[in-house]
C-alpha cells in the first residue's frame, strides 16, 4: 500500500508544528527552539532513510535488505542505550491516581487486610524521593 503525500499534506503538518511553537512562546513554555530543531532533524532523517530504502528496494537484494534491517536495529538499540533518562529530582511529590474503564470510574480495590488508606489524604498520596 502506497500513501501519497501532496504539498497540502506537508504544508498542514508544517503549519501544526509552527502553531505549537507559537503556543510555546505565547504560554512562556520555552520549548519552541527544541520543537523546531526536532522537526528539522526529523525531516532530514526521514529523507535520508527514504533515499537509502529506495536504493535497497531498487536493488532487490535479500542480503542488502537484511543488512539494512540489522543496521536499523543496531542504530535503534544504540539510541535507547545512550538516551539520557529524565529522572525526578530529590524532593516531595504528590500524586493522585484516577482509573476509568469504558468511561466509568473505578473505585479503589480493597483486598482482605488492605491497610493502604493511611498513606493517602483525600485521595492524594505523598512520595519522598532522596538519592
Amino acid at each position: 500500500m502506497t500513501i501519497h503525500l501532496d504539498t497540502l499534506d506537508v504544508g498542514v503538518a508544517a503549519l501544526l508544528v509552527l502553531v505549537n511553537a507559537a503556543a510555546s512562546l505565547a504560554l512562556g513554555l520555552q520549548v519552541h527552539r527544541q520543537l523546531l530543531w526536532s522537526a528539522f532533524r526529523m525531516v532530514v532523517q526521514l529523507l535520508l532513510v527514504g533515499l537509502v530504502l529506495r536504493a535497497v528496494f531498487a536493488a532487490s537484494s535479500v542480503p542488502a535488505t537484511l543488512g539494512i534491517v540489522a543496521l536499523m536495529i543496531l542504530a535503534a538499540a544504540r539510541e535507547v542505550a545512550v538516551r539520557p533518562r529524565q529522572r525526578l529530582a530529590n524532593g516531595v511529590y504528590l500524586y493522585h491516581v484516577v482509573t476509568n474503564l469504558n468511561g466509568k470510574s473505578l473505585g479503589k480495590y480493597k483486598a482482605a487486610g488492605d491497610n493502604t488508606d493511611k498513606f493517602f489524604n483525600n485521595g492524594y498520596g505523598k512520595m519522598y524521593l532522596m538519592k
